[in-house]
């Protein structure tokens, strides 16, 4: 039987990047597709999507994925997560560390969610005063991340869960834009990075923060992804999801303090 754009689109993108492309998002392949296919020079989404029965250029299964993935992202998105993080994990790591630590921020998207993390710390600048903070901030799409460290963004992409105090102090107008600061953008490095690669490279972190992101992979991708996640943390670091997300202990995971968004290694002194 002869599959539907949909399926073969689904097949791809779940193979590609873990994905599972919910059937109401099937009318958007046209609207998100069609300018891929234009950009790669085919005469239309149809015959893209006839050069995917070949052996297709990875690139183009690059931009499809990077088209086709969610990238709603706003600053400060989970205000719950963002006040545990300052008053509870801050707190301990200020205490448990020797002046270095490390952050991840995955699936970032156009960068709101790694510079909220960054703000966070410039506002404690005062306590962290002579640290060593590094903070990664990683996405599968190119283009995502080409315009977080831009970090330029419209008047709605700015005003959308960021403070006016922190939107006055940290950013300068740009014509119809707002531009982050230099010294906050030096804070984040980014980097492209698909989470079905191996994640050894990045050596251990003291937060690991994955929002938004578990909830579109299937159930099979989710559990892999959450070990080696956990196999990244530090036995004693932190790892911060959505506040709905459908974690267990099988995960290698417990709540911190019965906080929906923070979560600890079973077996640490938490």
């Amino acid at each position: 039987m002869k599959l539907t754009d949909y399926d073969v689109y689904k097949n791809i993108i779940c193979e590609a990047s873990g994905i599972h492309l919910n059937q109401d998002k099937s009318s958007l392949l046209e609207s998100r597709l069609s300018p891929v296919a234009k950009r790669w020079g085919f005469e239309s989404m149809a015959a893209m999507t006839r050069s995917l029965d070949t052996v297709p250029e990875k690139n183009l299964i690059r931009d499809i994925v990077a088209a086709m993935v969610n990238n709603d992202t706003a600053f400060f998105s989970d205000m719950s997560a963002f006040e545990s993080f300052e008053k509870t994990v801050l707190t301990y790591l200020q205490h448990a560390r020797k002046k270095k630590m490390r952050i991840w921020c995955t699936g970032c998207s156009s960068g709101q969610e790694a510079y909220s993390i960054a703000m966070v710390l410039r506002n404690m600048a005062q306590e962290f005063s002579g640290w060593n903070i590094e903070i990664l901030a990683t996405d599968i799409s190119a283009n995502a991340i080409e315009q977080a460290r831009e970090a330029k963004y419209t008047q709605y992409e700015a005003q959308r869960g960021l403070p006016v105090q922190m939107l006055l102090q940290y950013f300068r107008p740009d014509d119809e834009h707002w531009v982050l600061n230099a010294g906050v953008r030096k804070m984040v490095t980014f980097k492209t990075f698909n989470l079905l690669h191996s994640m050894n490279d990045f050596g251990e972190f003291d937060v690991i923060w994955c929002a938004n992101v578990l909830n579109d992979f299937d159930y099979d991708v989710r559990d892999k992804t959450l070990k080696n996640l956990s196999a990244q943390l530090v036995s004693d670091g932190f790892l911060v999801l959505d506040n709905d997300a459908a974690i267990t202990k099988s995960h290698g995971f417990k709540n911190l303090l019965n906080n929906k968004s923070i979560y600890v290694p079973i077996d640490s002194e938490h």
